[in-house]
């Protein structure tokens, strides 16, 4: 199980933390490739990750809503609760913006600098073992060529997913374009500098030991016939807090040094600036609706978001399915300054 700590964490991060730095695939995929069977909401799915935020201090209220940032029909088919809390609003802030500025930017901060080439960096083995595994998936190790290590290891853990995301929006986006279409102010919490100076922290090693046991970690699972983001999946449908907690644990180990550093960086840090943030808006304009779109795995714990806004005076209610038809927020205009963030 030790081989399993830090790559978890990485497939845990990306797929319930990060914004918008992987919601595009890596260029370079064969378009061909074959994408994972459709998915459809099981019956058994629990509520949805939602949560009402109320205070003396606000007029209207806000909702919190957590994401996981692929393209699976099980989490695109929202509630309906969660679409009402969504036209209720006036407007929506997803961790990062997803312009198309925003998505140029993307791209170029994921690659290495210098003119170096993953070939520069990685070991014989490791490269040749690396490109096995992608080019399995129709995506060859050499279209990477100038990726940052930390991106290739990432995107190693959802491979399954990169053909689906040629033609498929994730929840993320899908939401963030939706409101922009709707005439709804639309930005992002943080900046991509600020997300991707968590994984730039690692060292070249560092990042190489990531990958190495990212790849450790999918031959574990594949053996058991499952894919790395399966039990990041089901604990998002189950919509239990304590599910989604025991599924982040499973994936730390509090002994491996780099483990501790993303999970500081990636989540509990991240946890204060956004939770600053949505209060600093809130109070800044507290008759406007607004509806925050991030990682589910920021809201619950005793560090995460939902606990940091209530410790700042708000009251925050996790919502129900049953909740459907019972949300109802006054539509005013924003405030000019706050458009288009």
């Amino acid at each position: 199980m030790e081989s399993r700590s830090h790559t978890r964490i990485s497939a845990l991060a990306m797929s319930l933390a990060l914004g918008v730095l992987l919601q595009a695939p890596l260029c370079g995929q064969d378009e061909g490739a074959d994408a994972p069977a459709p998915t459809t909401r099981p019956a058994t799915a629990g509520e949805p990750f939602l949560w009402e935020v109320t205070g003396d201090e606000l007029e209207a209220p806000s909702y919190l809503f957590g994401t996981v940032h692929l393209p699976d029909d099980r989490v695109l088919d929202l509630p309906d609760v969660v679409e009402e809390a969504f036209a209720a609003t006036d407007a929506l802030f997803c961790e990062l913006p997803m312009d198309m500025g925003s998505q140029l930017a993307m791209q170029t901060a994921l690659l290495l600098e210098d003119g170096k080439t993953l070939s520069d960096l990685l070991p014989e083995e490791l490269y040749e073992r690396t490109d096995k595994l992608f080019t399995s998936k129709g995506l060859p190790l050499a279209a990477l060529a100038t990726y940052k290590i930390w991106a290739v290891a990432s995107n190693a853990t959802i491979l399954d997913y990169l053909a689906e995301m040629m033609t498929k929006e994730a929840l993320d986006p899908m939401l963030y374009n939706r409101a922009a279409a709707a005439g709804k102010v639309v930005g992002g919490l943080e900046t991509m500098e600020e997300q991707v100076d968590a994984f730039d922290s690692l060292t070249i090693e560092e990042q190489i030991v990531m990958l190495e046991q990212t790849l450790d970690l999918i031959d574990e699972l594949a053996a058991e016939g499952k894919r790395p983001i399966d039990d990041v999946m089901a604990a998002y449908i189950s919509g239990d807090d304590e599910q989604l907690l025991e599924a982040a644990r499973e994936s730390m180990d509090e002994d491996d040094p780099i483990g501790r550093k993303l999970e500081k960086m990636l989540i509990d840090d991240r946890n204060v600036r956004m939770a600053d943030r949505m209060l600093e808006k809130m109070l800044a304009s507290p008759e406007t609706t607004f509806f925050f779109a991030v990682g589910a795995m920021h809201y619950p714990g005793e560090k995460g978001v939902v606990r940091l806004l209530g410790d700042k005076g708000l009251d925050v209610k996790k919502l129900k399915r049953s909740d459907a038809g019972q949300l109802t927020a006054p539509k005013v205009p924003v405030p000019a300054g706050e458009k288009d963030e």
